[in-house]
């Protein structure tokens, strides 16, 4: 019983409490951050295109204030 205890207990703090609390807190916290990827690796992989003139071209999205300076 004790170990049925410990496997569930692990359970939820996996599943419950570090999915639905803490990841959420982090992001928003990180905000702007967690959501885009890296520039360095953006550079380094491939930009495919699944259908024809949907590719996202690297300067459209760039940002501004990356254009400007």
């Amino acid at each position: 019983m004790i170990g049925l205890g410990m496997a569930a207990a692990i359970f939820v703090d996996a599943l419950i409490v570090r999915t639905v609390l803490a990841v959420p807190a982090i992001m928003h916290t990180l905000a702007n951050g967690t959501g885009t990827m890296p520039s360095w690796l953006d550079r380094r992989l491939p930009h495919l295109e699944i259908e024809e003139g949907s590719a996202i071209r690297p300067e459209e999205h760039e940002p501004a204030l990356a254009r400007s300076a």
